[in-house]
């Protein structure tokens, strides 16, 4: 069982639980040039990938190799705020991530024939607070301007479109959490 955690400190640490029920650290590393917003575990099925964002507007992707050590393999400069929200997809065949930034916009990375092929669009006017899947081709996101928004990867254009914008909603959504492609929460 490993965890990672990033922190205040900008770096990025690798926990293990260990038989007798605690939690050791295996690895560490800088990861960026300012805080760290939020890390999250890639599928199994990709290997040990951990991705994060920082205060810095970036976001990167590490490996954690066989001696728990954690080698940076990709980074991107796309988004120009902080970088506040990501999640992978939760497909084992489909190495996708998103990522939201306090000035709204919303970048997408998917790894396609050995290349990072990323799309970027303004998803809300005033910061996107949290993105989640749906399914493989689909995701939700939420922000400061009371939004709801369902989106959905064109592959034919290879572009992001927005399907379905839930509006009638009283306050700033916080966060959002999918089940599944039918059902999600959000909070305010």
């Amino acid at each position: 069982n490993k965890i990672s955690h990033g922190c205040i400190l900008r770096k990025i640490n690798s926990l293990r639980k260990k038989k007798n029920e605690k939690m050791v650290k295996i690895s560490e590393t800088i990861a960026h040039a300012g805080p760290v917003m939020k890390v999250a575990w890639s599928q199994p099925s990709f290997g040990p990938i951990i991705v994060s964002c920082g205060f810095d507007k970036k976001v990167a992707l590490f490996k954690i190799d066989y001696n728990n050590k954690i080698e940076k393999i990709y980074e991107h400069e796309l988004h120009d705020n902080c970088v506040k929200t990501l999640k992978f997809s939760k497909s084992n065949n489909k190495f996708y991530l998103i990522s939201g930034c306090l000035s709204g916009n919303l970048v997408t990375c998917e790894y396609i024939n050995k290349n990072m092929v990323t799309n970027k669009i303004l998803a809300h006017d005033f910061g996107v607070n949290a993105t989640d899947f749906l399914d493989e081709d689909s995701f939700v996101t939420c922000g400061n301007d009371n939004l709801i928004k369902i989106w959905s990867y064109d592959k034919e254009n290879q572009k992001i479109k927005n399907d379905i914008i839930l509006s009638d909603i009283e306050y700033i959504t916080k966060d959002i959490s999918c089940k599944d492609n039918k059902h999600f929460v959000s909070c305010g």
